[in-house]
């Protein structure tokens, strides 16, 4: 199977944040768009022989998981009007301007294309808990105490899972009574520090101490964040170690 990513005109919307990089690959949850659609396609009965052009604003959803289990052949997934994905086979040598014209049958999904950035930050809390129902997500996680552990708090615990390779500090307290709360590999939670969820903190990044986590956030890879943080994503890479505010009313995407 070839996959292959496609950006319209509405790709210019997302701007400032696609400068750096395709929109494909901006995190939503706890997984970028495009480990979206490699998990949707692995489970899909699509075969070796098959080309898949993606729009690269689709965030995947459960009607078009259910299209792609249940079809093996060439077909086109429509979301108000605009190509969201289509499926044809390598013989065919179509292009993804000529998809619409030359497959047959078009398909209507429910929305699925992101038109703006804060639809990634509307939808991340909704993400956090959708990423969380892929086996390959939970692998390596495991659930928090059912109590209090040393001096490390915990709400909900059924709904906290935390990374074998984790290090948390005394003081620190995790709320899960709203939201999951995902802590991932090498991760470092430093003493007295709050994370309240929905919440994911990404592989090797580091919450400073006394730092304020409050849901809607997705924190990637090999950050440093402090201070208080809601409703925010940062996509990798990135450092917020001082104090102060970031997120809510105008929504943050690092």
């Amino acid at each position: 199977m070839e996959i292959r990513y496609f950006q319209d005109e509405k790709c210019k919307d997302l701007s400032p944040f696609i400068q750096l990089r395709h929109p494909h690959e901006i995190r939503c949850g706890i997984l970028t768009l495009e480990e979206k659609v490699t998990h949707a396609l692995k489970d899909s009965k699509l075969g070796k022989d098959c080309i898949v052009f993606v729009n690269s604003r689709l965030l995947m959803n459960d009607d078009i998981k259910k299209e792609l289990k249940n079809k093996a052949h060439s077909f086109v997934l429509v979301s108000n009007g605009i190509i969201a994905l289509a499926v044809v086979k390598k013989a065919d040598k179509i292009s993804h301007e000529q998809i619409e014209e030359l497959c047959a049958e078009k398909i209507s999904v429910r929305s699925c294309l992101i038109e703006y950035p804060w639809d990634l930050i509307y939808k991340n809390g909704e993400e956090i808990s959708n990423d969380l129902r892929l086996p390959s997500v939970r692998a390596g996680l495991k659930l928090a105490p059912t109590k209090k552990k040393g001096t490390i708090s915990v709400l909900n615990p059924k709904n906290i899972f935390i990374s074998k390779t984790a290090k948390i500090y005394p003081g620190v307290v995790i709320d899960a009574e709203k939201g999951p709360v995902v802590i991932d590999e090498k991760t470092t939670v430093m003493a007295n520090s709050v994370i309240v969820g929905p919440a994911y903190i990404g592989k090797g990044s580091v919450i400073k101490a006394i730092s304020k986590i409050y849901g809607g956030t997705s924190i990637g890879p090999m950050c440093k964040v402090g201070g208080e943080v809601e409703s925010a994503i940062f996509q990798g890479y990135s450092n917020k170690q001082h104090e102060g505010f970031i997120g809510q009313i105008g929504r943050a995407h690092v």
